[in-house]
């Protein structure tokens, strides 16, 4: 691709829109310490108190399960396979944070006051436990990383030709900011602002396409345009070579693979982990099921619409053919926003995609900052103070941003593409889930089955994938045939299924008895350590500043909590009450219902039954399925948007009034004085 955009844009978009987003959560982030009443102690830093409400961190998991593959990989799957490949990314990503809504309402009834699954780990398990966890936790996060960085600077540079290298420092340098100083809170209020541009963006490019854009214009325009683009370069492994059909041999492949290897970046991401553990107790399950129906029109609407065009307009004058290494690094995307609306397309997916990677990236880094600190720093000098551990956070968050540059770095000059690492992260992080889920919610799981069906399976998915591109290619193994479909499903099949079968068959031979109430307390000697630094300094100086006014004392005393009761810092930030426990144990099964029939319905039932048949959509099918995608990205939409803004009318009011009294009262103060 030639860039359509000037050099000038990508920087515009590095250094303004970057820094000076994080100016704006630096001023954000200044207005709660003061009006807000919130200290900053090592557990506010790393879970937000555990008292966030339903609707910030539902777009939390929005934000944060929103990778520029969502965005790039989806779209290039539907440009090359058609329907299905929106479809496959959409549901096969989905499922996960489903399920994991079960996972996350089990730890906190079982481990109401752990900060990771590190932790859980090794309270149950021995320093094994905690090593081997360890270990497939940062590698999940190291790999997360890798591909956001890897997605971004390619889009920059093909965008804008911005060097590679500019991409790669600027963008964890200016997340690193905020995040040092806000920590998880900062990073949730981010992911919100972040939410609201991506659907404007989204929600733009689809009325766009399918009603104004010169090449398309129309649904029936481009519905003939597909049917007509078959006829001409019919789709190989599609059902008559349409793109209109779910009877796709490499989407269906695709499929499969997104399908596993998404289940070990949720699970052993501790981003997700955190967004569970800063939620308040009634909010979890809520939370990640309502965010995972969010999050779910994101790629399939965007896919749908930016992957259909392109595929539509393939080898026109509007759109050049794109090689195969273009297409893996997510330029379809890019070239069909181009072609469709110019370099204001361009621009959109430009600033759409640096939100997003910029989001999910400030998630990594508080996941990160968390596993450091408790699971290392934590481990090595148990009586640290808070204030020790308070810098080790913000010290990890800074080694992190530079080392998220390092990967991007190495797998440029390597030639290693963000498609490539997405398919490969389910082969070295499937091994653990299972385990993972056995270790917290079963009891009668086998400490060595489950530790050893990580050690077993990693090695056996790894040689899985590399034989199978050695054999389905000449004995050719190099980083084009080991990212082709076939070796990347072996891969990921063996991983993920042998870890099952040794997890559940071990512990069902030898099963375990452990006793949940025993470690129920793991991680509460550092959540009260953080509980016990209470006075915010900032109070004490309005204190005293007010004691020379009586009557604007009285002022702010109205607006402002009492000082002896600040928000949740005189109150247990893990200790769960009878009917919280209750009620998780009650949400428990609605989310492990709603899960089975995600299952039934979208994967089974519909994937396999249009699969089967080999049906391509008619014209109105067609207008329907489009139809279906818009109107559930609107109800997400809306529902992202002004539920966060709703929960929080109270703080929003005593921020306000607080920065009223600043103003005009505390300034009378002084001139008095």
């Amino acid at each position: 691709m030639e860039p359509p955009l000037p050099q000038l844009n990508g920087y515009c978009v590095l250094l303004i829109l970057g820094f000076g987003f994080s100016a704006l959560m630096l001023i954000i982030n200044a207005l709660q310490r003061r009006y807000g009443n919130k200290v900053q102690t090592a557990e506010e830093f790393n879970s937000a108190s555990r008292s966030v409400p339903t609707g910030l961190i539902s777009s939390g998991v929005v934000s944060a399960w929103c990778w520029s593959a969502t965005l790039l990989t989806s779209t290039s799957k539907t440009y090359s396979y058609g329907l299905l490949g929106s479809y496959s990314y959409a549901t096969g990503a989905c499922l996960q944070i489903l399920v994991f809504s079960v996972l996350a309402s089990s730890m906190r009834i079982r481990w109401p006051y752990a900060h990771s699954f590190v932790e859980i780990a090794g309270a149950r398990w021995g320093k094994i436990g905690h090593y081997v966890f360890l270990s497939f936790a940062l590698s999940c996060n190291l790999i997360v990383s890798a591909m956001l960085i890897v997605g971004i600077s390619d889009t920059l540079h093909s965008l804008t030709n911005v060097p590679v290298m500019a991409a790669v420092w600027l963008t964890p340098l200016s997340v690193s900011i905020y995040i040092m100083i806000g920590g998880l809170k900062a990073s949730l209020i981010a992911d919100y602002l972040h939410t609201i541009v991506l659907y404007g963006v989204i929600i733009g490019f689809c009325f766009y396409t399918y009603t104004s854009a010169p090449e398309v214009g129309s649904l029936d325009r481009l519905y003939d345009m597909l049917v007509d683009q078959a006829s001409r370069h019919p789709v190989e492994g599609n059902a008559d070579g349409s793109y209109l059909t779910f009877r796709s041999l490499g989407g269906i492949t695709f499929f499969f693979i997104n399908l596993c290897g998404n289940f070990g970046t949720v699970y052993l991401d501790q981003a997700y982990v955190n967004r569970a553990v800063a939620s308040q107790p009634r909010s979890i399950t809520k939370s990640f099921v309502i965010g995972s129906m969010c999050w779910y029109p994101i790629p399939f609407a965007l896919a749908t619409c930016l992957g259909l065009a392109g595929a539509a307009l393939k080898n026109s004058d509007a759109i050049s053919s794109l090689s195969s290494a273009e297409v893996t690094a997510g330029l379809p995307a890019s070239a069909a926003a181009s072609a469709l609306m110019g370099n204001s397309g361009a621009n959109a997916v430009l600033i759409m995609l640096f939100l997003a990677s910029t989001a999910a990236s400030s998630a990594e880094l508080v996941a990160v900052s968390t596993l450091v600190t408790y699971d290392v720093f934590n481990r090595v000098k148990p009586n640290a103070t808070d204030k020790q551990t308070l810098f080790v956070s913000h010290a990890s968050v800074a080694g992190f941003g530079i080392c998220q540059a390092v990967l991007g770095i190495i797998f440029y000059y390597i030639g290693i593409g963000m498609g490539w690492l997405y398919e490969l992260m389910g082969i070295i992080l499937c091994p653990a889930v299972a385990p993972l889920i056995c270790c917290i919610m079963w009891s009668k799981a086998n400490k060595v089955a489950c530790i050893g069906a990580t050690l077993i399976s990693l090695p056996l998915g790894i040689i899985a994938w590399i034989v199978t591109a050695y054999k389905l290619n000449n004995g050719v193994v190099d980083k084009t045939t080991t990212g082709q479909d076939f070796p990347m499903l072996a891969g990921n099949t063996v991983s993920f299924g042998l870890s099952i079968i040794i997890s559940v068959v071990g512990s069902l031979i030898s099963p375990d008895n452990h006793d949940f109430e025993k470690t129920k307390d793991t991680g509460r000697k550092a959540v009260k350590e953080s509980e016990a630094h209470v006075a915010p300094p900032e109070q004490e100086v309005v204190v005293e500043t007010l004691q020379a006014d009586e009557k604007s004392f009285k002022d702010v005393e109205e607006a402002t909590p009492e000082l002896s009761d600040l928000d949740s810092h005189n109150t247990s930030q893990g200790n769960l009450s009878s009917a919280d426990i209750e009620y998780l144990t009650r949400s428990i099964k609605l989310a492990a219902f709603s899960s089975l029939l995600w299952v039934t319905v979208m994967i089974f039932t519909v994937t396999f039954a249009l699969y089967g048949t080999g049906y391509i959509l008619p014209r109105a099918g067609f207008k329907a399925w489009v139809s279906i995608g818009l109107a559930w990205l609107m109800v997400g939409a809306i529902y992202i948007i002004f539920t966060p803004i709703l929960e929080s009318l109270t703080s929003l009011k005593r921020m306000t009034r607080g920065i009223t009294l600043d103003v005009f009262t505390l300034g009378n103060c002084r001139q008095n004085k």
